[in-house]
């Protein structure tokens, strides 16, 4: 019994000391890195990439927005097209200059093999 409450005690005490040890050295790391924050230097390079963000955030949304506008542009309507009018090709710009067409053809039919289909929806 003697022995566990000397166990007990040893615990206690080296959870105080270390707790006091182990506070003042967070204490000491939250001191640097408040002031490594307040930097002006660190705040210089936070702005700026913030800005950084911001730019790449507008040039991507006008990037989506043209392609988007092209997309809609080269997709017929459904009053000038029939199954039997010819494949349309869609043309992108690829990053390096090139072009690319891509053919677009609408499905004619919906429905399983051998039988009626609908045509679909435009």
């Amino acid at each position: 019994m003697k022995g566990k409450i000397l166990f007990l005690a040893g615990t206690a005490t080296g959870y105080v000391l270390g707790s006091r040890a182990g506070r003042q050295a967070y204490d000491q790391i939250k001191g640097k890195a408040q002031n490594l924050w307040g930097d002006p230097n660190v705040q210089k390079v936070v702005s700026q990439a913030g800005q950084a963000a911001k730019d790449a955030a507008t040039v991507a949304q006008s990037k989506i927005s043209g392609a988007a506008k092209d997309a809609k542009k080269d997709t017929p309507s459904s009053s000038t097209s029939s199954p039997t009018d010819t494949p349309v090709v869609s043309t992108t710009s690829t990053e390096d200059g090139f072009q690319e067409e891509i053919p677009v053809v609408p499905p004619t039919t919906f429905g399983a093999p051998g039988t009626t289909g609908t045509t679909p929806p435009v």
